[in-house]
């Protein structure tokens, strides 16, 4: 569930600045990803260890998308 909120999280992103402005996605991304690491609790819960793993995963898999999207309709 909590790799799924992640993914979810970072992913749903990208659609909603398209048409020019997605760039914005990368740029928003970074303070986006360093807000979870100081206010969320996965990164210390030592009950989730592969939290960090699964959130570097979901972050590295937004940036690497975002920039395959070229359109809107591209995006769903």
């Amino acid at each position: 569930m909590r790799v799924s909120v992640l993914i979810l999280t970072f992913s749903t992103v990208s659609p909603f600045f398209l048409d020019g402005f997605d760039n914005k996605v990368l740029q928003d991304l970074d303070p986006m990803y360093q807000i979870i690491l100081e206010n969320h609790p996965g990164p210390h819960n030592q009950k989730d260890p592969d939290f960090m793993k699964n959130m570097n995963r979901a972050y590295q898999e937004v940036k690497n998308n975002s920039v395959r999207v070229n359109s809107q309709e591209e995006a769903f």
